[in-house]
């Protein structure tokens, strides 16, 4: 089964999972590098660690500066 990411958990990922949400895409998850706690959730998402993400997988990038 192929899984649908979003790299981020923060607001640039929210907006990126919305993106892809609206375009027909069924988000599994978030993926964070640092705060990856198995009861972490963001919108009811859960946050996984990079290494959830398996061959096949896709993975949008949610991450960045937005000051």
């Amino acid at each position: 089964m192929k899984n649908y990411f979003v790299y981020g958990a923060g607001g640039h990922a929210l907006v990126v999972m919305n993106t892809e949400e609206i375009c027909g895409y069924k988000i599994t998850g978030f993926i964070d590098d640092f705060d990856h706690r198995e009861d972490r959730k963001v919108l009811g998402k859960r946050v996984f660690s990079p290494d959830a993400v398996q061959p096949g997988d896709i993975v949008f990038m949610g991450f960045g500066n937005n000051a």
